[in-house]
């Protein structure tokens, strides 16, 4: 299983529980946590659609520390758990995080 969390826009002061969902970037509270807890992002990274999620390991040592810190903050989270990806969509991958291509969907003839 992968891990994403999921949090409202926050990007200076407190969250206030509203506006749109998006990555942990989206509040920069909790970008430092991450950048504590040892999870980088990539040097380069050039694919702006790509979405981050927790290896196992990594969600263990840093995404649960993440999400009850974000809840305790105030922040509207959710987790989305999921299957491993395909090995076409994983453009990143290390021992704690790994980087997504979303799925394109069913193409209709």
């Amino acid at each position: 299983m992968i891990y994403r969390i999921i949090v409202d826009e926050c990007f200076e002061g407190l969250p206030t529980g509203h506006g749109r969902l998006g990555g942990l970037v989206n509040s920069h509270l909790l970008s430092g946590m991450m950048d504590r807890l040892g999870i980088h992002p990539p040097a380069r990274l050039d694919n702006h659609r790509v979405r981050f999620y927790f290896t196992e390991k990594g969600w263990r040592q840093a995404g649960r520390l993440i999400a009850v810190e974000a809840r305790e903050r105030g922040h509207k989270i959710r987790v989305i758990r999921r299957k491993q990806p395909n090995a076409s969509q994983v453009v990143f991958c290390d021992e704690l995080q790994l980087a997504v291509l979303p799925n394109r969907g069913t193409r209709w003839k």
